[in-house]
């Protein structure tokens, strides 16, 4: 289990500005909004790396594994 599906078994959402994907990469992304959003994406980031280096702040979520 990559280390993104990890931190959502345990209901929690890495607090990062990246779009993050199921199989575990991520980009950066800026996201401007709430009024005129937009999302620009950056390079690749490493997941692992971010999960693996505290401190860093996690929010809690519910994961629906519907659509």
């Amino acid at each position: 289990m990559n280390a993104l599906l990890a931190s959502w078994a345990r209901s929690e959402v890495l607090a990062f500005d990246c779009l993050f994907r199921a199989d575990g990469t991520a980009r950066e992304a800026d996201i401007d909004g709430p009024e005129h959003l937009r999302l620009e994406l950056g390079g690749p980031v490493d997941v692992a790396a971010l999960a693996a280096d505290p401190p860093w702040d996690a929010g809690s979520v519910e994961v629906i594994d519907e659509v």
